[in-house]
């Protein structure tokens, strides 16, 4: 039984050693995922072909495109590398819109829509024109109005293309209170949302306070792995001391 505790601890610390280092990567970009916004990291591209999971090939240039809308002699296409106006086979950045964080892009009869977490932009004769501003998580648009989702506000409807704007809210909790079966399943969701929620510290701080969870435990990770690191050196700068008095002597 000693044997076995002796070999245990001493994979157990060799291992830590190794997984350390991921444990201080999951960290550090935890931290910088939540506060990536105010950091300003967002609109900061580079060039990642380098990395062993971003090698460039046409399938993973593919996996790049978040959106893409067909247009006349063209298309509008949105990838990880920003919003391009693609016409006669002639792709150009759309730089008014380079610092935007685009999520997604909505075809409408009226033109292309871009999501953004700063608010929704229409494009008009080569002009992009904001017609929104908030933080969209999701929006919608056909020949009658444009629907947008605000993260912890509720939604917002125009049946101007934008050019005045009210809440759907009051809509929504009419038709929640009139319908019970609809009211019960709308506060229900999936284990694997709960889950998902539950890691994000969403479910346990709400949306806007998960930022204290994730930088809780990811500062306790880095913690947790740097104080094991220093006294796994320790412990192995000791050693060496110890057995190179064992020589001298």
């Amino acid at each position: 039984m000693r044997k076995l505790l002796i070999w245990t601890r001493r994979w157990h610390g060799n291992l830590a050693i190794v997984f350390i280092f991921p444990i201080l990567i999951m960290a550090f970009t935890a931290i910088l995922i939540v506060h990536g916004k105010a950091l300003g990291i967002r609109n900061i591209y580079i060039d990642a072909s380098w990395w062993p999971g971003y090698q460039t090939n046409t399938a993973n240039s593919q996996q790049n495109i978040r959106s893409i809308v067909e247009k006349e002699n063209g298309w509008w296409l949105l990838s990880s590398a920003g919003l391009f106006d693609i016409t006669n086979n002639q792709a150009t950045l759309v730089t008014p819109l380079a610092d935007k964080d685009i999520r997604s892009l909505i075809a409408t009869t009226d033109g292309v829509l871009a999501v953004s977490d700063k608010g929704l932009w229409r494009e008009q004769q080569g002009k992009w024109l904001q017609i929104f501003k908030g933080n969209i998580t999701q929006a919608s648009g056909n020949e009658h109005s444009i629907v947008v989702m605000l993260r912890g506000k509720g939604s917002m409807q125009s049946h101007d293309n934008g050019a005045t704007w009210a809440s759907l809210n009051p809509v929504m909790s009419s038709l929640l209170t009139q319908n019970p079966v609809l009211s019960q399943q709308s506060s229900k969701i999936s284990l694997a949302q709960l889950i998902r929620d539950i890691h994000k510290g969403v479910a346990l701080a709400g949306d806007k306070n998960q930022w204290i969870w994730v930088d809780s435990i990811a500062l306790s990770l880095i913690f947790f792995a740097s104080t094991g690191i220093f006294m796994w050196w320790n412990k192995q700068k000791s050693r060496f001391t110890k057995s190179r008095d064992k020589v001298s002597t």
